[in-house]
């Protein structure tokens, strides 16, 4: 009707006949449209109000945390002080505080780290130090005696160069402390044993008896490498240490359930008041005759404590010499066998 689409609404009254109220579409769509404004509106009000506090509350939740980064951001690397707990929410102090525990490893790995370091370019200058004077002897050498004397003294600082080399690369391999899962099972009679035999000739040039004691099979869960070099370090502090016609004495054996091992020497022997400072680098005891790098028990204590063995420094056999007994921990496996037989 007049171009415009309406809506008709008829009430039947019986016989009587209808009732009929029409009414445009137009005037019907306006309608909803204002009601469903006017139910929206209070839903749209309340939703931003909800946002605005949501936004707000998360903000002043998050604040402490956002300081948090930008003290760490902030941070040297030379200098990395502990995060202060009572500044932090309650729900993340218990984060804060196992950052703080790596924090301090790792400023003590730094540190060690550095101090190796210095120490390491102290130790190499001397040797590389005198190389550097033999040389200059070697080249103003005027008889094939001086000469052939300045070559062998020559030799002999690179061959502290190279060992003191060897035992830098082999300190700094033990300081990289090793998980159990990484661990297998080594048959340590076997790996003491092949490592023995690597001292046989350096052994019978001074007329020094190895003798080797094992009498029951060993087995220890740890990184086999390690467990070499441990080895090594001790044998090679014996026979250093001992004097010709002496005798080393390596013995592995069980006690307790737990492995032991022992390599003694006839040597001098360590002064008691001495027994705690040989385990630091580069330390030699005043007045030794042996020359050595001074690393060779650090790096028994570090691989020692990497598998958690303990390192003990005893008199040698009838008060004579020193025995190194390293006491290593009940075997995982052997536990597990134990409780499956019972």
């Amino acid at each position: 009707m007049n171009g415009q689409k309406w809506q008709t609404y008829t009430l039947k009254n019986g016989p009587v006949g209808s009732v009929q109220v029409a009414q445009p579409k137009q005037i019907v769509a306006t309608m909803i449209g204002e009601s469903a404004a006017q139910a929206l509106l209070p839903f749209i009000t309340l939703f931003l109000m909800l946002a605005i506090i949501i936004w707000y509350a998360v903000g002043r939740g998050l604040a402490p945390l956002n300081a948090l980064s930008r003290t760490i951001s902030g941070w040297d690397v030379d200098k990395m002080p502990p995060l202060l707990i009572s500044n932090a929410p309650q729900e993340i102090r218990p984060v804060v505080s196992a950052l703080n525990g790596l924090l301090i490893k790792l400023d003590r790995a730094m540190s060690l780290q550095r101090q190796f370091t210095a120490d390491a370019a102290h130790e190499l200058r001397t040797p590389l130090t005198a190389i550097k004077l033999q040389l200059d002897v070697l080249t103003r050498a005027q008889s094939v005696e001086a000469r052939n004397d300045a070559v062998q003294k020559l030799s002999e600082g690179i061959d502290r160069c190279i060992h003191l080399a060897s035992q830098l690369l082999a300190a700094s391999r033990s300081m990289e402390v090793k998980t159990t899962p990484d661990f297998k099972t080594v048959r340590f009679n076997e790996l003491v044993r092949s490592s023995m035999a690597t001292f046989v000739a350096l052994a019978s040039s001074k007329n020094i008896d190895i003798v080797f004691e094992s009498h029951v099979e060993c087995k220890i869960n740890g990184d086999e490498e390690g467990l070499r070099v441990l080895v090594n370090n001790l044998m090679d502090n014996a026979v250093r240490y001992t004097p010709e016609k002496g005798e080393v004495t390596v013995r592995v054996f069980k006690e307790a359930g737990q492995t032991i091992l022992e390599v003694g020497d006839t040597g001098s022997g360590i002064p008691e008041n001495e027994r705690e400072k040989i385990f630091q680098r580069f330390y030699r005891i005043p007045g030794t005759s042996s020359t050595g790098s001074g690393l060779g028990l650090s790096i028994v204590k570090s691989v020692a404590e990497n598998h958690g063995a303990a390192v003990a420094v005893m008199n040698g056999s009838f008060q004579k010499g020193t025995t190194f007994r390293v006491v290593f921990p009940y075997p995982v496996l052997d536990i597990v066998n134990a409780s499956i037989q019972e």
